[in-house]
């Protein structure tokens, strides 16, 4: 997967010399998951003040293979929120269930998310960290490697 960070100017591309890098670690994968838009149900944009058509939604959850299988988070629900520890729970869930598809492909045994209020501004912050998962087969094995730098050959 090609490597995704966050930029001053938003997330892009990292380029190395003469290519764009490579992400063998779990991090890009966290990071579409959590800040592609995935499509609200009708009910949760009334909660937010939105109409049907503020919807938003990523195109290539069009055509999922499997019903369902949608990509992305609802976190942009949450753009107009009231600093609340019910915004904070959204939150958290909003994350949890963008990630989801990771613990069900074995990527991860758990990812549990945190959030808090940052600032005078209280601007939302969300932490996480993946656990590995306790059978972790070989094929995942240099993902995880990767996350520390250390890049070794799978079995």
């Amino acid at each position: 997967m090609l490597r995704i960070a966050y930029t001053p100017d938003g997330f892009d591309f990292v380029k190395g010399v003469g290519r764009l890098e490579v992400d063998d670690g779990l991090e890009t994968a966290v990071l579409v998951s959590l800040f592609t838009d995935a499509p609200a149900t009708d009910d949760e944009l009334a909660a937010a003040g939105l109409s049907r058509d503020q919807n938003r939604g990523w195109w290539g959850n069009d055509s999922v293979e499997v019903d369902g299988d949608v990509w992305g988070s609802k976190l942009w629900l949450l753009a107009r929120a009231k600093r609340t520890d019910e915004t904070l729970a959204r939150a958290t869930g909003y994350c949890t269930d963008a990630v989801a598809w990771m613990i069900a492909d074995g990527l991860a045994a758990k990812i549990p998310f945190t959030a808090a209020w940052y600032g005078r501004t209280g601007f939302l912050v969300v932490s996480a960290q993946a656990w590995k998962p306790g059978d972790l087969q070989p094929r995942w094995r240099r993902l995880w490697n990767a996350q520390t730098g250390e890049l070794l050959e799978s079995t």
